[in-house]
């Protein structure tokens, strides 16, 4: 997660997080505590010490099962069972978020302690301080960025010679004006600047000549996080009246633009946007495996081969090959099922979004389809297919996801050929089988046109 990001994230927490109290603490992996509270608004935190994306966040899920319990766990356990939240930090420019307790310990230098989250990538840490910040114990070592050992006052760990975000905030930076500034650049030379908010900030330089209504782009996706993250740090998470800001922005540039933009610790999303176009060409051909005549209740399952190319809509799914297997069965007069499992190897390198492609995936299709007349029906289709993308560190992106199609086709008769025409809405999905509202499009609405022999 982005510092800045994660520094929004954190002040929408604050008003669930205010006096929670800890009931219990766990560890659910090798590398991961749950911090579970008596609050009904937030019933346990979650820490991640993953090496690549650690991560720490709200969750009502039920823990797994615990791990065998490690030395540091009974630390934490010893120190902040029942323990009252009293104090939550983050600093602008560090991915170190600090939770400050009053603990029911009876001794005056641990009645308050603080728990410090290092959430930075290839250095993840918890660190244990006492009430005069003196480190007590640390869930990985102290590394030499911290110029500091064990039992000594924590200082953050040294990013080199970077300019504080702070800095950059209250004073001018001269340096910062100078032409050819890039991204990269200023996460060489800015503490607290991941490459996606250094992106953001050197596109928007560039454009700054321009009016507000501005074209967004993949790497643009933390817009929001970057606005909720500004506007939470100076007006705390109340935020602004409505109408104060108001920005009118085009194109595409992501599931997490909006995010975290909140007013009282609840999300605050953007209005709609257009995304209409042409979509994509599907070219099949299909060879019987095993036939059955069309008025019977057999079965009938053809192998696939398919060709896809890419149309100009945004959402369109790509250039793509594909093999596979269909199944298609009469159930009653009026019902039938059809399914399909495929095989699909990419033609593109980056989505239309910009993101690495995977070379091949895997899916399947399955639903059932209700004659309302001779020549209409309707269909309901649940589709899965593994993730097309290589790994992103988002949810949304990384985990296997699907969809529910809805459509409603009529069938008109051409000589030889059937013309097939469907109206139809999809809603996408995380597996298993759960509705992802957190991806830009939620839902989508089209028309869908399919050319094939006549079969009577």
């Amino acid at each position: 997660m982005e510092n800045l990001a994660l520094v929004a994230l954190a002040e929408s927490l604050r008003p669930a997080l205010d006096g929670c109290i800890i009931r219990r603490v766990i560890q659910h992996q090798p590398n991961g505590f749950i911090l579970q509270t008596r609050s009904a608004k937030l019933p346990a935190l979650k820490l991640i010490l993953d090496a690549r994306t650690p991560a720490f966040y709200p969750s009502e899920t039920r823990p797994p099962t615990e791990t065998p319990n490690s030395d540091f766990l009974m630390v934490l356990r010893k120190h902040f069972t029942s323990a009252e939240l009293i104090d939550f930090r983050k600093s602008l420019s560090e991915r170190v978020i600090e939770l400050v307790f009053r603990t029911a310990v009876p001794s005056k230098e641990l009645e308050t302690m603080s728990l410090l989250l290092e959430l930075i990538p290839n250095a993840p840490n918890i660190v244990l301080l006492d009430g005069e910040r003196r480190v007590l114990s640390s869930f990985f070592s102290i590394t030499p960025q911290h110029g500091i050992s064990e039992f000594e006052t924590y200082s953050f760990p040294r990013s080199g010679n970077k300019t504080e975000l702070e800095k950059v905030l209250a004073e001018e930076v001269p340096e910062l004006d100078e032409p050819g500034r890039t991204g990269e650049w200023l996460v060489s030379n800015v503490a607290g600047f991941g490459p996606v908010f250094a992106e953001e900030i050197v596109f928007r330089h560039r454009k700054s000549g321009r009016s507000l209504t501005e074209e967004i782009r993949s790497v643009n996706r933390s817009t929001g996080a970057m606005l909720g993250g500004a506007v939470a740090k100076r007006y705390g998470a109340a935020g602004l009246p409505e109408d104060t800001i108001a920005i009118s922005l085009t194109g595409t540039a992501g599931q997490a633009f909006g995010a975290f933009v909140t007013k009282d610790g609840h999300a605050i999303y953007n209005g709609a946007g257009g995304g209409a176009g042409v979509g994509d060409f599907s070219f099949v051909a299909k060879a019987l495996l095993l036939d059955a005549a069309p008025a019977s209740s057999g079965t009938r399952v053809a192998a696939r081969v398919g060709l896809n190319v890419s149309g100009s809509s945004r959402f369109a799914e790509g250039n793509f090959v594909g093999i596979g297997a269909s199944l298609d069965k009469r159930l009653l007069n009026w019902v039938a099922f059809h399914g399909d499992v495929r095989a699909t190897v990419a033609l593109d390198r980056v989505s239309n979004w910009h993101l690495p492609l995977k070379r091949r995936t895997l899916g399947f299709s399955a639903g059932p389809e209700l004659r309302l007349s001779r020549d209409s029906s309707v269909s309901v289709q649940i589709d899965g297919n593994t993730t097309p993308y290589l790994p992103t560190g988002t949810t949304a992106f990384d985990k296997d996801y699907g969809s529910i199609t809805i459509g409603l086709g009529h069938r008109f008769r051409s000589g030889p050929t059937a013309i097939v025409s469907q109206i139809y809405a999809r809603e996408n999905m995380n597996l298993p089988f759960r509705v992802r509202w957190n991806t830009d499009p939620d839902a989508s609405f089209g028309i869908k046109i399919t050319l094939r022999p006549f079969n009577r």
